[in-house]
């Protein structure tokens, strides 16, 4: 499935995709990760409201029971963008408040199950009772592409 909304990219500057080797066999099939140095500025990808944040968690790593500092982001048309490895104390917003596309919304950190500095960005929506990850559409200067992970350009219009 591919969202139903048109996103900007969650950060400023070029793009920088890694291969995301735990998304393929995992309900984060078309999550992205994207390469990026700790303390990055992390933009809003849609204007929204913000439905969840998790801010105090300290611990990165390679273990899988590691948790993540997040944003999420409640958009038009049902959808969801949730944004992690945030860090500690990193969020600059509260649950409830409104944001625009393209505010700062927190900066890049370790927190979680990771192996190397990114931002984990998702989109998603309920599909029944369950949360699902969907391709992303995204639009910059180049016009609107697909993505998925590993970074592929899936379509460009």
């Amino acid at each position: 499935m591919i969202s139903r909304n048109v996103y900007g990219f969650p950060f400023e500057g070029e793009i920088s995709p890694e291969f995301a080797p735990y998304h393929d066999e995992t309900e984060f099939e078309y999550a992205l990760d994207f390469a990026m140095p700790y303390d990055s500025p992390i933009l809003a990808a849609l204007k929204g409201i913000i439905f969840g944040v998790q801010q105090g968690f300290e611990v990165g790593g390679s273990g899988k029971s590691l948790d993540s500092n997040f944003i999420i982001i409640e958009h038009e048309n049902e959808e969801y963008t949730n944004y992690l490895h945030l860090q500690h104390r990193g969020s600059l917003v509260k649950v409830g408040q409104e944001v625009e596309t393209g505010e700062v919304i927190g900066y890049t950190g370790l927190s979680g199950y990771m192996t190397y500095p990114h931002l984990h960005f998702e989109v998603s929506r309920f599909d029944g009772d369950s949360l699902i990850t969907v391709i992303p559409c995204f639009k910059d200067t180049k016009g609107i592409s697909y993505l998925r992970s590993p970074i592929k350009k899936l379509k460009s219009m």
